[in-house]
């Protein structure tokens, strides 16, 4: 079937009336499940269009569409299940009946097969990467910063102290220059354009006008004359900007009440500096003329106080108060934020008017995940009825890919409680709900719910529609999002729950310098709070990025290019800043640095810092010497990590002498291309096209030999009825009469445990896997977290039952172990949970020591973090020596509240070698790959070590066991991974304690899984099958497929004599994570406790390939073969660089050749790798030709 026309904005496509299609732009939203259209006008909300008029299909594929909501120009349909994004979405809709209608009534037509293109992936793409480089802590706060590219200065605002001064020099270095006084000091903007700095400052008494200071940017800072001159403007000036060519600017004059009896007007300065400073003259925009159209104006969905109860003097142009303004691309129209009012002001430039007030209405939360409880840490919860008032603070304009104008919304929200003497905000608890509209309202009020949330009660803006004195809608205030406009106004595009989904994945904010983002104190008020905007272009992308001003704080950067296929890119934040305001980016070509900046004002820590755009070319592991005897064939292969580029360029690579010479005629290089760009693409993982493997399709091939679709828990592919697969788990306890168990530093019903002892069709069916867990299965030992998060908290069945009777947020089998209460699935079971203040690893100890295997008894502990993990290490960056830590992130830092690896080590392992007849178990290090997602080097390296002092544990207990019924002949021990992550590259070798710095010792391609041959040790009984098995598939190497694990676990029990099989996974581990943390701990490459088992007689050590069905079969449809088929696939696909994969080391360069006795001596070679722009970085290697002088046949040098 041929590609359907995809939607284009501003599409202009016409049916067969003649009529234009008003349908502009699409996203899929939400966990996947949400698919929102975006049309050229507001909505009829009351006119509900039929399930059936619209169709989604996902690769041809119909889905269920369970439910259709409209609001604002938007129309949200709700899926069944989550769309896989690496497939093609259409969407179809039939105008009959013709339900779908505009506010003028005209109908909505039909439109067909429209593409779905924006589905924002929680991985960042990482594809136009910024790194910290610098940043200052400033004496008198930091709000909004603007540079002058011919001084160098970046001049700074403070609330009351006035205008700093910095200096910035070719290295990014920052230096205070001073501060200039400027009438009140209340300075709140700046902005810069041809050497002339703009500065607004604030009447002391802000109902007064203010005053615009023009300085000169290249002044000297205590010199009269930098000051150049200053005009008149409105009340409270609070932002303001140039236009493009220099000549005018333009001031937004909030002109924020004192109270309901001193409230001055809003407007608009507009300031003309044609014939200079000195003549400069002030036009002032107003609202006067929107006086007489209050009722229009509210009708519309302006929201506005003037002429409600206790505002019955307030007149529309008092209310009304500017926040911030962008001025289009072309420098004649200004949008202007009215922050409190939620409307869009449009304003000509040239006339001076305002053209119009476009309303931005209401966002629906009810299909996206959103937390509205500071009592709950961290709960988006789907299906509650809360509508989010947009209410932006900044703004910022670009051209988009069709060379329309389009304007980007940092969607804050505020309310004026500071100014009101009865607040306008109210919590949902304290309100009365319309109880046809709310039937649930008891529930909704509940502190765990929505009771806390703050929404308005504003007189004639609390949601009550119909006057009857209830609440009919919850308005939040701001949309937790950033979203694009048109030039119209209308909203082409909204970010939905994806900022609130991706700080809420980073665990819980503890303090500047924690790696958690979310802050649950704010969830009742606006979230994270997008606060700051700005544009930027690198690479011909069109990049907005987006400052969050709660909890972690940070910059979210979305490739915004095209409208209709947003991306995105990265997330930004140097620890220690809080509370970003102001974002400023700096073109490469006013950057002193020749790259693109960005800089980032952080009003409540007072720091200023700077982030740069890395395209340089650096080397990275040393080329080491060779040496091939004369008459002997070389081929020396370099690898691709000898160099790195960070910003994505193909590099192109050369060799010569060292003086610049050509390579001797027998001497040939031949080399590839390190294209990073498509490297990334291929890694694309996550909420994005699954090209690497699932967790929890990997784990199926392990415990039960057989490739699966991602997603699958020990599930056939294609979800077959019936389509369980037999573990090894399973397979020994019925066949062998082992005792079995998991265990696991992150939910013990997540992926990679639940996989071995537990089936399902979907990895996020929560309620149901761990029920087969606990109360079907019935491990002997089951360690792990979910204590408040995952397990505890799923409420639901995947058939949508709920299993939280007692509505006390939290499952009624998690109850049943909490409360003790005696049922057949809690009955002899031992059970321990994380206990504030309780040393975890003790608690685990001791509740081990009451297990008893032959009364039938059972071990179930359960702890975590309220993230869904164990408590991450601290790796401090100290040199020469190893500084780790743990648990100082929560409320009692001294307590390890969960146990580590190794205690899980010593507790199951106590409890499982009472079986006589032997035991399985998986021991998962989870938190590797969770820090890998977030590029979290050093969490990574707490992580591994984590897993190597487990390792070391399971070898002593083997070695040291009492009672001598376990050891090495009987016992065999695997250490691999599920699957790679990250795509991290070690770029310098670094020594014991020294984390060098992430960007330039250590790189990342990807945020998601990456197909990444991993490592796979094995020590003792049938160990040795695997140097059998390798090579079986991929002939010559010591590769094994992960399905291969099965095979040589169960070859250990039936031949080996295999009693204890522990399979050991550090989740989301590669060769280069190893070797990274093995030169933290030890300084060595290969100084972890496995990583010598290759060298033991009854050791192995190799790599295996993680690809599942998923994978493969998009590796397959780039490649032009067939899906996969278990007799016919190529087994090459999953990994081979040449069709999407990589192996560990890439080849990037080889030289070959035979030399004779004339070329006798030595060579020093240059390799030289030069990307897109020109720039280089070269290494120097020596290359030794020798002849055999001895019998053994070692090499001499002639001289």
């Amino acid at each position: 079937m041929p590609k359907n026309k995809h939607i284009s904005l501003l599409n202009e496509s016409v049916n067969g009336k003649g009529n234009h299609n008003s349908l502009l732009n699409a996203s899929v939203d939400g966990l996947g499940n949400v698919v929102t259209l975006y049309f050229s006008e507001k909505l009829d909300a009351s006119s509900l269009p039929a399930l059936k008029q619209f169709t989604v299909l996902s690769d041809d594929e119909k889905q269920t569409i369970t439910g259709v909501e409209v609001v604002n120009n938007q129309v949200v349909l709700t899926l069944a299940s989550p769309i896989d994004s690496s497939m093609q979405l259409t969407v179809s809709y039939t105008a009959k009946p013709h339900t779908l209608e505009k506010l003028d009534g005209h109908k909505v037509v039909s439109f067909q097969n429209a593409e779905v293109e924006n589905h924002l992936s929680l991985t960042p793409s990482e594809s136009e990467s910024f790194e910290f480089a610098s940043t200052i802590q400033m004496d008198f706060g930091a709000e909004i910063s603007a540079f002058d590219a011919d001084s160098g200065r970046l001049f700074v605002t403070s609330p009351e102290d006035g205008l700093q001064v910095v200096s910035i020099d070719g290295q990014l270095q920052m230096t205070k220059i001073g501060t200039i006084d400027l009438g009140s000091n209340v300075v709140n903007s700046v902005s810069v354009s041809h050497g002339i700095v703009a500065v607004a400052v604030a009447n002391a008494d802000k109902t007064l006008p203010g005053t615009v200071y023009f300085l000169d940017a290249d002044a000297d800072t205590i010199d009269a004359s930098m000051i150049l001159g200053s005009v008149t403007v409105g009340a409270n000036p609070d932002m303001l900007t140039f236009t493009p060519d220099g000549t005018k600017v333009l001031v937004a004059n909030e002109g924020e009440m004192a109270s309901v009896d001193n409230d001055p007007e809003g407007s608009v300065s507009i300031i003309d500096l044609s014939a200079g400073v000195e003549f400069a003259t002030v036009a002032t925009a107003g609202f006067g003329a929107f006086n007489d159209q209050i009722d229009a104006l509210k009708e519309s969905g302006v929201r506005l106080f003037a002429g409600e109860e206790g505002f019955e003097s307030t007149t529309v142009a008092q209310d009304l108060e500017p926040e911030y303004i962008s001025i289009s691309p072309d420098g004649t129209t200004a949008f202007v934020t009215l922050q409190e009012n939620n409307a869009i002001a449009i304003l000509a430039i040239a006339s001076g008017e305002f053209t119009d007030i476009v309303p931005l209405g209401l966002k629906s939360f009810s299909s996206l995940p959103f937390d509205g409880s500071d009592k709950d840490g961290i709960d988006l919860e789907t299906g509650l009825p809360v509508y989010g008032q947009y209410m932006p603070d900044a703004i910022a304009s670009f051209t988009g890919a069709d060379g329309h104008a389009y304007y980007v919304i940092a969607n804050e929200g505020d309310d004026r409680d500071d100014f009101l003497d009865t607040p306008e905000s109210a919590r949902v608890k304290d309100l009365t709900l319309d109880p046809t509209v709310f039937p649930d309202a008891a529930e909704l009020q509940t502190n765990s719910e929505l009771g806390r949330l703050n929404v308005s009660n504003a007189p004639g803006n609390n949601g009550d529609t119909d006057g009857d004195g209830d609440i009919d809608q919850l308005l939040a205030y701001g949309a937790r999002s950033f979203s694009i406009l048109d030039s119209e106004g209308n909203i082409v595009f909204d970010s939905g729950s994806h900022i609130e989904q991706f700080v809420a994945e980073s665990g819980l904010f503890t303090d500047a310098y924690g790696d958690g983002l979310f802050d649950d104190g704010r969830s009742d008020n606006k979230g994270p709070e997008p606060e700051g905007i700005t544009i930027g272009v690198v690479d011909g992308k069109t990049l907005a990025f987006v400052t969050l001003e709660r909890g972690g704080g940070g910059v979210m950067v979305y490739d915004v290019t095209d409208p209709s296929d947003v991306s995105f890119v990265q997330y930004l934040r140097n620890p220690g800043d809080v509370s970003p305001e102001g974002v400023l980016f700096i073109s490469a070509a006013d950057s002193p640095t020749g790259h693109e900046l960005l800089i980032v004002s952080n009003e409540v820590s007072n720091t200023v810092s700077i982030f740069e755009v890395d395209s340089s070319v650096k080397v990275g592991i040393e080329i080491e010497d060779v040496a091939v005897l004369a008459g002997e064939q070389l081929n020396y292969r370099v690898l691709s990590n000898a160099f790195t580029d960070v910003d994505g360029d193909t590099l192109t690579y050369t060799a010569t002498l060292a003086d610049g010479s050509e390579l001797p005629d027998w001497l040939h290089f031949d080399a590839s291309s390190h294209d990073l760009e498509t490297m990334e693409a291929y890694f694309l993982n996550g909420d994005s096209s699954k090209w690497a493997t699932d967790s929890a399709s990997a784990i199926t091939a392990m415990v039960t030999g057989e490739k699966t679709d991602a997603g699958n828990i020990s599930w056939a592919a294609g979800d077959p009825e019936g389509g369980e697969l037999t573990t090894i788990a399973e397979t020994l306890r019925a066949d062998y009469g082992f005792a079995i168990g998991v265990a696991s530093t992150v939910e013990f019903s997540h992926a990679t445990p639940a996989g071995v002892v537990s089936h399902d069709v979907n990895r996020g069916d929560k309620w149901d896997i761990a029920h087969e867990i606990l109360t079907e299965t019935q491990p002997e030992v089951v360690i792990g977290a979910g204590f408040d998060s995952y397990f505890a908290k799923a409420v639901k069945d995947a058939a949508g039952y709920d299993r939280d009777l007692d509505n006390n947020g939290y499952n009624d089998e998690y109850d049943a172990f909490h409360t003790g209460q005696n049922t057949e699935y809690t009955a002899n079971v031992e059970f321990v949970e994380r206990a504030s203040g309780v040393d975890g690893g003790d608690a685990l100890a001791a509740a081990a020591a009451n297990v008893d295997l032959a009364a039938g008894e059972r071990l179930f502990g359960l702890f975590g973090t309220t993230g869904g993990h164990f408590e991450y290490y601290d790796v401090a960056d100290t040199p020469g020596e190893v500084t780790i830590t743990r648990s100082t992130g929560d409320g009692t830092p001294t307590v390890d509240e969960d146990p580590t690896m190794a205690e899980m080590v010593d507790a199951a392992l106590t409890v499982l070698n009472q079986d006589e007849d032997g035991f399985f178990i998986m021991f998962e290090q989870g938190d590797i790959d969770w820090s890998n997602h977030a590029n979290d080097y050093e969490s990574m390296i707490g992580g591994v070590y984590d897993l190597d002092l487990a390792v070391q544990a399971v070898e002593q207990f083997v070695d040291l066991n009492p009672d001598d019924d376990i050891d090495w002949s009987n016992t065999l021990v695997i250490v691999t991974s599920d699957h790679s992550n990250s795509y991290m590259r070690n770029e310098s070798v670094l020594g014991i304690g020294d984390l060098g710095e992430v960007g330039t010792d250590v790189t990342y391609a990807s945020g998601g899984h990456t197909n990444e041959l991993v490592t796979v040790s094995a020590r003792g009984a049938g160990a040795e099958y695997f140097a059998e098995l390798a090579g079986e598939i991929y002939a010559g190497t010591d590769i094994i497929d992960n399905t291969q694990i099965y095979d040589a676990m169960m070859n250990a029990a039936e031949n080996a004599g295999a009693e204890h099989i522990i399979l050991m996974i550090g989740d989301g581990m590669n060769i280069e994570h190893e070797i990274a943390a093995s030169r933290y701990l030890y300084g060595e490459d290969f100084g972890l406790s496995w990583q010598d088992w290759g060298e033991l007689e009854d050791g192995w050590t190799g790599y295996a390939t993680t690809w599942d069905v998923t994978s493969y079969n998009n590796y397959a449809a780039l490649n032009g073969v067939d899906p996969y088929d278990p007799d016919t696939y190529d087994p090459t696909i999953g990994y081979d660089p040449a069709q999407g994969g990589t192996t560990p080391y890439p080849v990037a360069m080889i030289f070959s050749g035979t030399p004779d006795s004339e070329d006798v001596g030595a060579l020093e070679i240059v390799v030289t790798a030069t990307d897109e722009s020109g720039a280089y970085a070269s290494q120097t290697f020596d290359l030794i030709v020798g002849v055999p002088v001895d019998a053994d046949g070692s090499l001499a040098l002639a001289v």
